[in-house]
């Protein structure tokens, strides 16, 4: 597959995760290649959140963003992005009074985004051996349109 073809495709959620924890990484070559895509789907959530609750948690669970992938460091910028917002998240779990409803949601999250990491570094084991594989698929159990 040409690198530059290469394309990444993420829930919504997750790649919000993602571009939050890279906004502490201003020079990251993730950040440059999805600026402009987050920008747009900030603004949209934006927008729904003020708006439409209901809109903005479907876009947010249920649509997904493709990304391209231009080279290894983008990879390796979103995977250290994960690992930031894994300690975030280990952070928010230690604190005491933690209601059990949002303790499930950081552990789901947590969970989902480690799973996303290890991921992302198996795909970028793949590339840089020169073993591209083509972009992972949307489950065709649960409905998704593109963001």
């Amino acid at each position: 597959m040409d690198a530059a073809a290469e394309e990444l495709r993420l829930d919504v959620w997750r790649f919000v995760r993602i571009m939050v924890a890279l906004e502490a990484m201003p020079e990251s070559a993730a950040r440059r290649a999805w600026g402009d895509i987050w920008r747009e789907i900030d603004a949209r959530l934006t927008r729904l959140g003020e708006t439409d609750a209901a809109a903005f948690a479907e876009t947010m669970m249920e649509s997904e963003v493709v990304l391209p992938v231009p080279d290894l460091g983008v990879l390796a910028d979103a995977a250290r992005a994960l690992v930031r917002v894994d300690g975030e998240l280990a952070a928010a779990l230690a604190a005491r009074g933690l209601p059990e409803a949002r303790r499930a949601e950081l552990e789901f999250e947590r969970r989902e985004l480690r799973r996303t990491r290890k991921s992302l570094a198996r795909r970028a084991r793949r590339r840089g051996a020169g073993q591209d594989a083509p972009p992972a698929s949307p489950s065709p159990s649960f409905p998704r349109r593109s963001a």
